[in-house]
């Protein structure tokens, strides 16, 4: 009996990730002093994604963590991502992006993190089609 193509996937993104990349991709970044269920919401993103933040390792992790899981995800489900991300483009970066994003529409700070995650890549890096 071969292994399960889903465990395969796991072990595959804990292999690449290590265990913390997946506790921050799953919001919880213990050094930040925050519980899983306070790091689900994008506002508590806010402060660990400021430039000069003692807590940036925090929402680098998470950014890494997701961009990882997306493209697992993307690759396991035979998908295209809904945002185009340049290869030179790091976490960093994004961490960058996503905070301006929530600076300039503090509306979206009460989603989820990963949800608003998804919409700032979207409308920073779309996919353009040819």
């Amino acid at each position: 009996m071969g292994s399960n193509p889903v465990s395969r996937q796991i072990k595959s993104a804990v292999a690449s990730v290590g265990l913390a990349g997946l506790m921050a991709c799953f919001g919880l970044p213990q050094e930040a002093g925050a519980t899983g269920a306070e790091m689900k919401w994008a506002y508590n993103y806010l402060e660990p994604c400021s430039k000069g933040s003692p807590n940036r390792p925090v929402c680098v992790r998470f950014i890494d963590g997701f961009l990882r899981g997306a493209k697992v995800q993307a690759e396991y489900s035979n998908t295209r991502l809904p945002y185009c991300l340049p290869e030179t483009t790091g976490p960093e970066q994004v961490a960058d992006a996503y905070y301006a994003f929530m600076e300039n529409y503090t509306h979206f700070q009460y989603l989820e993190a990963g949800g608003l995650l998804h919409i700032v890549l979207g409308d920073k890096w779309p996919c353009v089609q040819s």
